[in-house]
Formats: C-alpha cells, structure tokens, sequence
C-alpha cells in the first residue's frame, strides 16, 4: 500500500502529510520509506515477529554491538540487552543500504503520553547523510500510528567526565525539535553486558561508577516537524557512503 501518509485500522493519522507517495510504503504496521538516490530505506518494524523480523533484529544487534564496541562512537552509546526490547514492548527502525543495516534505533511509550527514543547508532561509514534524524522521524511517524499522538518525546544524551557532550546525537535530533535541557542527570553502572562498555570512560563516588547524561525533548508539535524532514530527506541527494569512494 502506498499513500501520502499512513491509515491503520482505519483511523487516518493525519492527512495531507509533506511527505511524498512514491518514497512511503506500508505494510500493515510497518512503514518503509526511501531515498530514491542513495537507496537508502528506513524501516520500521515489530522485531521478533516472523523470520524476517528475528534476522533484522539480530542484524541491528549486530550494528549496535559493532558501533558500541568501537573507540570513539563507543563511549557515548548507551547498552541494552536484546530482552530491552521485549520487556519495554519496543518497535525498531532499521536503516538499510543495499541489504546490508547500516543504523538502528528502537523506540517505545515510557508512559501513555511519552515516547522515548533508545538505542541510535549508525555505521561510521555512512555518517553525514542524516540518518539518525530520518530514524527518529520514522519512529515518531510509526509510534503514532500504532498508539496515537503523544504529548512529548524523549531521548537521553551522553556527557562525558569533561564535559563533552555527543554532539553527533544532540545534532541528529534537534533536527527533528528536540531541544537540551540543562539539567545533568546520573545513572551508577552494573558491570553487566548493557554498561560494561562504559566503565573506562565512568566517574566514581562513594556508591560506585556512574555516568552523567542529559535529556533532551519536546512535545507534540515534534511530530509535525519528523513527518516535514521526511520528505526533502527522501529526494536529497546524499553523498556516498566512505567506503564506496574509497
């Protein structure tokens, strides 16, 4: 099914979207969209579903374990476990290049009203052609249509002990209207497969490691902007990813 937006269960979501029919697909819950000149597509998806479903999943598991393993990317990317994504009843948005996923987000509802977005990473290779923002602005498009509108969206940001912040994320998604908020917030760390990653670059105090994050959110009117980016995203003309002009 194609269309200028969504309709799912026969209750449209929003009509008259920027978005262009011959770059959105849907199948179902699942939306596809595409940029006709990189040949990249979004997908977003319910991970362990069918067969199809369990090797994307794996696959964007593979990503995420490669980009989290990896020197500088690594120090800021949050860990997760695969049961993550059951317990918090999460949907995944994959970034697909020529068979091959090349960035993966997941997403769900914290609360009724709350999105939250988890879990970003993109392979270096294809860094600058926006791919993280064009995922957060899939999983807003896809959330919605599974639970309705939401009254705010969420992500979490790394610091780091100096004060550096992940600016390729705080980029990424103020794209989409997400803005920084000032307050640092801290979470102590388990040694466990989600944060051990994380204790080399970790501040300790008298209750243990901990690392320091900041949110960054915006409410409804968000979703207005993601389902805008799609469209001009869609019909951009990205540039190669490096290991093609190399």
């Amino acid at each position: 099914m194609t269309g200028s937006f969504f309709h799912h269960n026969d209750n449209p979501v929003a009509a008259n979207a920027a978005t262009d029919p011959r770059q959105i697909v849907v199948h179902g819950s699942t939306l596809v969209f595409t940029n006709r000149h990189a040949g990249i597509s979004l997908k977003s998806f319910e991970p362990f579903q069918d067969s199809e479903t369990l090797r994307m999943t794996a696959d964007c598991e593979a990503l995420f374990q490669s980009v989290r393993d990896s020197g500088e990317p690594g120090r800021f990317v949050f860990g997760r476990s695969p049961d993550d994504l059951y317990k918090r009843d999460a949907r995944m948005v994959a970034a697909i290049w020529d068979t091959q996923i090349v960035g993966t987000l997941h997403f769900h509802r914290d609360t009724p009203n709350r999105l939250t977005l988890r879990g970003a990473a993109v392979d270096p290779a294809f860094s600058g052609q926006r791919i993280c923002s064009a995922m957060g602005a899939a999983a807003m498009l896809h959330d919605v249509l599974i639970h309705g509108p939401f009254a705010e969206v969420a992500c979490a940001i790394r610091q780091l002990p100096d004060g550096t912040l992940n600016e390729p994320s705080k980029i990424s998604f103020g794209r989409l209207g997400l803005m920084l908020e000032a307050a640092i917030a801290t979470t102590y760390l388990e040694g466990n497969y989600r944060d051990r990653h994380l204790f080399a670059t970790s501040e300790i105090d008298h209750q243990g490691a901990f690392i320091r994050y900041r949110r960054m959110i915006a409410g409804p009117e968000t979703f207005l902007r993601a389902r805008a980016f799609l469209a001009p995203w869609s019909d951009a003309v990205l540039p190669l990813p490096k290991r093609v002009r190399d």
